[in-house]
């Protein structure tokens, strides 16, 4: 979806890399000598994992050299394999850019028991590839590719190698956690006293990270480590690992050469000052295409509300996204002439052609950097590249601020992307004026779906006919997979998205108003069959107006699941049921109303009759963007209560 996502992330989480010819000095003499007995004990200590990281220690060093930063960082990879099928383990690859890094001295070792000792064989089966996928048209990122030879329980794999750095301001993070047990995790940087070095410790609330601080000869190093340390817990649709795993974040605050201070990242001022050098020169060349093309879409717009519209819509409409990883060109965005001219671009391409468009219109605009929900750190946080993976444009009419990302097609004006909603945001306003603005959180009203049916039976077989409106993201969501569906394909997912019953469910007929209306709710006229829905028992009907049964024991296994569950938006959903009793019947059994409300989520469920019908109204919410290990009791409560309310059916008798 965004292009700086990948780029960025990759790009901060440099330092994965080592130099074998100091593998000596990173790993202690007593580990590295550890035999073959000695290590057979961890088969039984970790019975639940294939292997085990004896140690991961990356070494950061920072020097002059002819008025320049020169960072390398060293690594080193000791993995003790557990179980027989663990070879996916020992099969390692080194991700690199190969713009900003420099990939060396890689060794590769496969250590095999041999008496008392392991016997080390060089592997030399390696491959670099590229990192391009789907969501990419270009990409810079590369990954060499290790493979192990056969390796079997009881054996070890090792891989060190050296990274060369180029850009400073990408010094990178280290987690204090792996995908398997680790027993020993350091991280360490060196630095001269020309050079003065910050760094933030996220998530360390147990202290498990240890910290030391050594003065020698001239020269700092600070030193984290962390032992006996489990792996990482991850569960589908939990936040990235940054929110939960112990990690820390180093940057280069300032250094002295040749007499002069030279201002790396230390502060807010610092990022935003290196964000415009990359900017400076945006679009000073202005293109008269642009200002014909503003011309013709505002003509006859008074008021500029709607110029801002009907700018947005063109972008989002004509310009078609594309993903760019290519060195600086993943953070530099392109002029906008050749944005209108190719007819595709990236987020910053969409952002500098929007704000350009705006310009033309004599309506002032910013751009404005921001990180997608998947990076817990605001820039106060860790002023850093890091922090950020996105680009979109803002604008401010009659004091309100509106932002305006492109690369969500579907999204109306008015509505950030949701991706983005509640991360604050570094808004340019002049070269040495910034603003920090938090995006707001749509509120759960406004997304929603609002469906109502009016049903009745004939027999075992339920009938009716309805209407479904949807809003906010929802319509969003709704839309977005309607057009990215062939005409004939969109009849089966209306289908399965208006789904009531179970699944003999069939759309008979439908109508949909505002596919193609960002600024409408979309709404389907729908009739539909449920054959084999009611039962008859003697002189009996039974029938289940809960035709919707969203989260019917959708429980979380609390013993399982280790990390918070993250929502895409609040919502609330609303669905109604009018049933008709049928002729010769009487309403003997209505269920008594349920409920459950609380903060974050909840339901209500409500059944009354009106003369010769039934309605029973449902609405169930969910008013926040993540629900944390805490809440997850409660939110088995709830569970429990409505799939207990779903089970429930109105009883008619002759």
């Amino acid at each position: 979806m965004i292009d700086l996502v990948s780029r960025m992330k990759r790009a901060c989480q440099l330092g994965l890399a080592s130099l074998a010819g100091l593998l000596c000095c990173l790993i202690p003499v007593g580990l590295q000598a550890q035999t073959p007995a000695e290590l057979l004990p961890l088969v039984e200590e970790y019975p639940e994992d294939k292997a085990v990281m004896l140690q991961k220690t990356e070494a950061l060093n920072i020097s002059l050299k002819n008025g320049e930063l020169v960072v390398v960082a060293d690594l080193v990879e000791d993995k003790y394999l557990t179980s027989d099928k663990a070879q996916g383990y020992a099969n390692d690859a080194i991700h690199f850019n190969e713009t900003f890094n420099e990939i060396s001295n890689i060794s590769a070792t496969a250590f095999y028991p041999k008496g008392k000792k392991f016997k080390g064989e060089k592997v030399t089966q390696m491959e670099t590839k590229s990192s391009l996928d789907g969501s990419v048209f270009y990409d810079d990122n590369r990954y060499i590719e290790i493979i192990f030879p056969k390796m079997d329980k009881g054996t070890r794999a090792r891989v060190a190698y050296r990274e060369t750095i180029s850009d400073p301001h990408f010094l990178g993070k280290f987690y204090f956690q792996t995908f398997i047990p680790a027993r020993k995790l350091q991280y360490s940087v060196t630095f001269p006293s020309s050079v003065k070095v910050g760094y933030k410790v996220f998530n360390n609330e147990e202290n498990q990270i240890k910290f030391a601080k050594i003065e020698e000869k001239g020269k700092t190093t600070y030193t984290w480590t962390a032992t006996m340390a489990d792996k990482y817990e991850y569960d589908d649709d939990g936040p990235s690992i940054s929110y939960y795993v112990p990690h820390v974040a180093l940057f280069v605050q300032e250094y002295t050469a040749n007499g002069e201070t030279v201002r790396v990242l230390d502060k807010v001022e610092d990022l935003y000052a290196w964000y415009q050098s990359l900017i400076g020169d945006l679009n000073q060349d202005k293109d008269p295409t642009i200002n014909a093309l503003v011309d013709s879409l505002t003509a006859g717009l008074t008021n500029d509300e709607e110029k801002v519209k009907r700018i947005y819509y063109w972008v989002q409409d004509n310009i078609k996204y594309v993903a760019f990883e290519d060195g600086m060109s993943g953070f530099i965005p392109r002029p906008a002439a050749k944005v209108c001219t190719k007819r595709y671009g990236d987020c910053k391409d969409m952002s500098s052609i929007l704000t350009e468009m705006l310009e033309a219109a004599e309506i002032p605009s910013s751009l404005v950097w921001i990180g997608s929900r998947d990076i817990p750190y605001t820039y106060d946080d860790l002023p850093t590249p890091s922090v950020d993976n996105h680009m979109i444009a803002m604008v401010e009419l009659n004091g309100k601020v509106i932002f305006l990302d492109a690369t969500s097609q579907h999204t109306p004006i008015g509505m950030p992307s949701s991706f983005i909603q509640g991360k604050q945001a570094l808004v340019s306003k002049t070269k040495e004026n910034y603003d920090l603005l938090m995006v707001p959180v749509v509120e759960k009203e406004t997304n929603y779906q609002r469906d109502s049916a009016f049903v009745k039976v004939d027999g075992n077989q339920l009938s009716g006919q309805g209407t479904a409106a949807f809003g906010g993201y929802v319509n969003v969501m709704v839309r977005e997979r309607l057009n990215n569906r062939k005409t004939d394909k969109k009849k089966d997912y209306i289908e399965r998205l208006l789904e009531k019953g179970h699944n003999k469910f069939r759309l008979a007929e439908y109508e949909a108003e505002g596919e193609t209306n960002k600024d409408n709710d979309l709404v389907i006229d729908y009739q539909f069959e449920v054959p084999d829905y009611a039962q008859q028992v003697n002189n009996a009907i039974y029938v289940n107006l809960n035709l919707d049964k969203s989260y019917l024991n959708d429980f979380i296994e609390v013993e399982d699941r280790k990390v918070a569950l993250e929502i895409d938006y609040k919502f609330q959903d609303e669905f109604t049921t009018v049933f008709e009793i049928p002729e010769g019947y009487s309403l003997d059994y209505l269920p008594e109303s349920s409920s459950y409300e609380g903060d974050n989520f909840g339901f209500t469920i409500e059944y009354r009759r009106q003369g010769n019908q039934v309605q029973m109204s449902k609405t169930f919410y969910i008013n926040t963007l993540l629900i944390d290990t805490d809440e997850f009791e409660a939110w088995n409560s709830m569970v429990k209560t409505l799939s207990s309310a779903y089970n429930e059916s109105i009883v008619l008798k002759k």
